[in-house]
C-alpha cells in the first residue's frame, strides 16, 4: 500500500507509519483513559514531465499513489509559494491515500471509506467544485465500497480512472460514467476473512504495465492482470508464494480510531491489520520499471516471519494474454515491508522492513547491494533526482536521508520550528515534532507532514498533537526551513505537489481520532488556549498565491487585523479569509449580508470589498431591535462607508435583479423554518438578485444527519441535506461543500447556545451559483445520473 500511514513506533518493535507509530502507543493507555476568490497565480502548463516517465499513465502531474510508476514521489520542479488559498472537502471522512490528477491537470480523484449509502469515489476541480462522484454504494456487489479508502485511483493518458474496492475493480471514464467493472479473485480456503459484512481481497492501488495493461496485487497475494480497455482477464490465476501471517496483536486497536463515521466500522479491523502488516501477504503498491517492464512487489516470504521483494516479469503473448514469471525473490526482515521505489536509473529498488532496516536491491538479479539499520518505519521512501532516499522515521527525527551507497546523510532537524510552534509545558515537557506522512521531494526540498505537540509515557508513548503542517526541509542538510501549509488535521498520508505548486493533502485522522478520548485530560495538561487536533478528515488543497493575488491577500490580512480584538478572536473558528476566497469576494465586489445581526460578517465583507465595493447589511425588525445599536456602534467605529444597513423582512427583501456578486446568509437559515418564512420565495429572490456567475454562501449549524428540520427550533440546527435540496429546487447549483468550519467535537445533540459548544459548533459551508432561470438542479452530480442572527 502507500505505507504512508505510519510514524511513531513502539520501542523494540517498530510499526508501520503514522498510524502505527503514533497510535500504536495508545492501546494500553486507552483502557485506562477511555474508561473515561481572489485569483490564484496564472497557471503554468501542468504537463512538464517527459512522456517516457509516464508511459500509459496520465501526464497531468500525479497519476498514481506515489506520483508515477517508479514510486519515487519526486517532483523535479514546482514553485513553493509564500502563501496559498486553501479549500477543503469531504470533511467527516478519512482520506488515507493520495488524490490523483487528470491528464489536463484540472480534475482530482479522491477515495474514501464510508459506510453504505455514501459515495467513495469523488472528482473535484482544482478550485474545489464537485464534478461528479460514484453512486452511493449499497452492498459489496453494487457500487464502490469502503475498501477504496486504501486504493488511490490511477489515471491513464485518456483520462480514464481505475480503482478497486473490497472485491471489485472499476473503470470510469473522465465524466464519471462506468467503463467496466470486474470481480477480484475470491478468497481461498485458509485465507483470513477480514470482515463479516464484506468479502475483502483488495488491491492497495493497482499499476499499469509497460504494455498498458492493469496489474494489481491483492492483500492475499493474488496477482491480477486485466485489459485496460475491456476489463478482460489476461493472465491465469497467480498467487505470490509467501506465507499468510497471523493477525497482528502487538497493539490493540483504539476504540476511537476512525470512529464517528470516518471509516465504515466493517473495515476498521482490516485497515488496522493492513497498517500493522498482519493477516495478509501484501499491503503495498508495486513499482514498475517502464523501460524493462519489470514489476516490483513487497510481500511476505516463504519463510515464516520474513518479508520479500519480488521481481515479476509480465510477458505479452501474441494472442494478447500475459504470462507472469518471478524473476527473483529477495528475502528481507519481518513483515511485508514498504512500497518499493526505484532509483533514478531504475537499477536499484529501495524498500524497508518492519525492523527499520533499509535495503537497496539490484533491480536485475535481486541481490542486496546494501542493508543499513535506521529508525525508518515501513513507509514508502521518496527518491531525489540525485539518488538520495528520504524515509519517515519512527522515533526522534522525522526524516532520514540515505545516499545511493547506503550511508546516512542526515537525520532531520526541526528543533527551531518546533520551539517556535509551542512552548515547553511543566507536565508535558518540551514540544515535539511528529512526522505523520510520507515525504515528497520537490527539487532541492523535501516536504513532510508534521504534527507539533507533546509526548508522555504512561504504559506506552502517548502523543498530544495540537497543530499540523506540511513542513519544508532542506534536502541537502535536513534542516527544517518553514511550515509551508497549515493543515486542520493530521495527514496520515502522502503530500501531492502539482506542477503549478498546488499542495494536495490527505487528512487521514489516524492520530487525531485515536487520541480523541483524551481531550478532557488534555484540557488541563496542555498550555492555556491549546487544544488537541480535531479529527476532521477529508482533503485540503492549497493553491499558490502570487503577484496581484498575493498582494490582495496581504492587503486583506492588514485590513482585518485592525478590527476589534473581540472580533478577531472569532477568526480561528470562522476563518474569514478562506471563506471570502471561497466566495470570490474581493475589491469592488457587491455583496449582501442577510440577517447581519450586529454585523461581524458585514464588517469583514466591507473591508474585503474596499471603497470601490458595496455591502448591504440587512436585518429584519426583530433582529434590528436586538442588534441594531451594536451594528450602529460597529459602523461608526469602523468608519466603513461601503456598508449600507437596512431593515427589511425576509419576505420583502427588495434586493433587485442581478445586483450582487455574492450574498451571504449565515447561521440563520434554520430560523426561517420555525419562523414560517417562505423559504422557496426567499431562495428565488436571492437567485434573482445574483449577477450571472454570482454566488450564495450559506453557513449554518449542522444537525444530525437524517434529522431534517426536527431540531431547527429546539437546538437551532438543520440537516444540510434539507438546505441543499431546497436550494436546488429554487434553481441554485451547489458547487462547493466545504469542511473549513467543521468541528467533529460537536456531537450535534446540544443547543448551539449550550455554553460547552457555543461559538464553536459544527458548521456546514455551502457555495451555490444560480442556474438558468426557473430551472431546478440536482445538488450533487452523481456518476451515471443527470447533474443535476443571535449567534452572528
Amino acid at each position: 500500500m502507500n505505507r504512508c500511514l505510519r510514524t511513531h513506533a513502539i520501542p523494540r518493535r517498530p510499526i508501520r507509519g503514522p498510524v502505527r507509530s503514533v497510535i500504536g502507543g495508545l492501546g494500553a493507555t486507552f483502557a485506562a483513559f477511555v474508561a473515561m476568490a481572489p485569483a490564484v497565480a496564472d497557471e503554468p502548463p501542468l504537463v512538464r514531465d517527459a512522456v517516457d516517465e509516464w508511459g500509459p499513465y496520465s501526464p497531468g502531474g500525479w497519476s498514481t499513489l506515489h506520483r508515477s510508476a517508479a514510486n519515487r514521489k519526486l517532483v523535479a520542479e514546482a514553485p513553493l509559494a509564500e502563501a496559498h488559498r486553501v479549500w477543503t472537502a469531504l470533511g467527516g471522512a478519512s482520506v488515507l491515500t493520495a488524490p490523483t490528477l487528470s491528464p489536463d491537470g484540472r480534475t482530482l480523484y479522491v477515495t474514501t471509506g464510508r459506510a453504505a449509502g455514501h459515495s467513495n469515489l469523488h472528482a473535484f476541480d482544482l478550485e474545489g467544485g464537485l464534478r461528479w462522484q460514484a453512486a452511493p454504494w449499497q452492498d459489496g456487489d453494487e457500487g464502490v465500497d469502503p475498501c477504496a479508502i486504501l486504493s488511490s485511483p490511477i489515471v491513464d493518458r485518456a483520462g480514464d480512472v481505475y480503482v478497486s474496492d473490497c472485491n471489485q475493480l472499476f473503470a470510469f471514464r473522465p465524466d464519471g460514467s462506468a467503463k467496466w467493472v470486474v470481480p477480484l479473485p475470491p478468497l481461498r480456503e485458509g485465507d483470513r476473512s477480514a470482515s463479516e459484512a464484506l468479502v475483502v481481497n483488495a488491491f492497495t492501488t493497482a499499476v499499469f504495465t509497460r504494455d498498458g495493461d492493469l496489474l494489481g496485487v491483492t492483500n492475499m497475494g493474488d496477482v491480477v492482470v486485466v485489459d485496460r480497455a475491456t476489463g478482460r482477464t489476461l493472465a491465469p490465476a497467480f498467487r505470490l508464494p509467501g506465507h499468510l501471517p497471523g493477525a497482528s496483536t502487538a497493539v490493540p486497536m483504539p476504540a476511537s480510531l476512525f470512529g464517528g463515521g470516518l471509516v465504515d466500522p466493517a473495515i476498521r479491523d482490516w485497515a488496522w491489520q493492513l497498517l500493522f502488516g498482519g493477516a495478509m501477504r501484501s499491503a503495498n503498491t508495486p513499482a514498475v520499471d517502464l523501460a524493462s517492464g519489470r514489476v516490483f512487489v513487497a510481500a511476505t516470504s516463504t519463510t515464516e516471519g520474513r518479508g520479500a521483494l519480488y521481481g515479476l516479469d509480465p510477458t505479452k503473448r501474441s494472442d494478447g494474454s500475459v504470462e507472469l514469471a518471478i524473476a527473483f525473490a529477495t528475502e528481507m526482515g519481518p513483515g511485508s515491508g514498504s512500497s518499493p521505489a526505484l532509483s533514478p536509473g531504475a537499477d536499484a529498488v529501495y524498500v524497508s522492513d518492519e525492523e527499520g532496516f533499509f535495503y537497496s536491491v539490484d533491480a536485475r538479479d535481486g541481490h542486496v547491494r546494501w542493508r543499513i539499520p535506521t529508525r525508518a518505519t515501513s513507509a514508502a521512501a521518496a527518491v531525489g533526482a540525485n539518488g538520495d532516499v528520504y524515509a519517515l522515521q519512527a522515533n526522534g527525527p522525522s526524516l532520514v536521508a540515505i545516499t545511493q551507497t547506503g550511508e546516512v546523510r542526515w537525520e532531520s532537524d526541526l528543533a527551531a520550528l518546533t520551539e517556535a510552534a509551542l512552548p515547553s509545558q511543566r507536565l508535558l515537557g518540551p514540544p515535539v515534532a511528529i512526522g505523520n506522512g510520507n515525504p515528497t521531494v520537490v527539487g532541492d526540498r523535501v516536504l513532510v507532514p508534521v504534527a507539533y505537540g507533546y509526548e508522555t509515557t504512561l504504559f506506552r508513548r502517548i502523543p498530544w498533537p495540537v497543530s499540523s503542517f506540511v513542513v519544508e526541509v532542506d534536502a541537502a542538510t535536513g534542516r527544517g526551513l518553514r511550515n509551508l501549509v497549515a493543515l486542520p488535521d493530521d495527514s496520515t498520508g502522502i503530500t501531492a505537489v502539482l506542477p503549478d505548486g498546488s499542495i494536495v493533502s490527505s487528512l487521514g485522522t489516524a492520530i487525531s481520532s485515536g487520541v480523541a478520548p483524551l481531550e478532557r485530560i488534555a484540557r488541563w495538561l496542555l498550555p492555556e488556549g491549546v487544544r488537541l487536533l480535531r479529527p476532521i478528515g477529508g482533503i485540503q488543497v492549497a493553491r499558490p498565491l502570487v503577484g496581484e493575488a498575493l498582494a490582495q491577500r496581504r492587503e486583506l490580512e492588514l485590513a482585518l487585523a485592525s478590527r476589534a480584538a473581540g472580533d478577531r478572536a472569532r477568526d480561528a473558528q470562522r476563518r474569514p479569509i478562506d471563506v471570502l476566497e471561497l466566495a470570490g469576494v474581493g475589491r469592488g465586489s457587491r455583496v449582501a449580508d442577510l440577517m447581519t445581526g450586529s454585523g461581524w460578517y458585514a464588517e469583514v465583507l466591507a473591508r474585503a470589498v474596499g471603497s470601490d465595493g458595496f455591502v448591504l447589511a440587512q436585518n429584519n425588525a426583530i433582529s434590528a431591535a436586538r442588534h441594531g445599536e451594536a451594528l450602529r456602534v460597529r459602523l461608526e467605529a469602523a468608519a466603513l462607508p461601503a456598508i449600507e444597513p437596512v431593515v427589511r423582512e425576509l419576505d420583502d427583501l427588495a434586493l433587485g435583479r442581478e445586483r450582487f456578486d455574492a450574498i451571504f446568509l449565515g447561521l440563520f437559515y434554520h430560523d426561517t423554518v420555525w419562523m414560517g418564512a417562505d423559504r422557496s420565495a426567499l431562495l428565488r429572490a436571492i437567485r434573482d438578485a445574483l449577477v450571472p456567475g454570482g454566488v450564495l454562501v450559506l453557513i449554518d449549524h449542522a444537525a444530525t444527519p437524517g434529522s431534517g428540520v426536527r431540531d431547527v427550533e429546539s437546538l437551532h440546527r438543520i440537516d444540510v441535506e434539507v438546505v441543499k435540496r431546497e436550494a436546488a429546487e429554487a434553481g441554485l447549483r451547489l458547487t462547493h461543500e466545504s469542511s473549513l468550519l467543521a468541528n467533529p467535537r460537536d456531537d450535534r445533540t446540544r443547543s448551539v447556545f449550550d455554553e460547552s459548544i457555543r461559538g464553536d459548533t459544527d458548521r456546514f459551508l455551502l457555495r451555490f451559483t444560480k442556474a438558468a432561470p426557473g430551472r431546478a438542479i440536482a445538488p450533487a452530480p452523481v456518476a451515471g445520473a443527470d447533474p443535476a442572527p443571535a449567534d452572528r
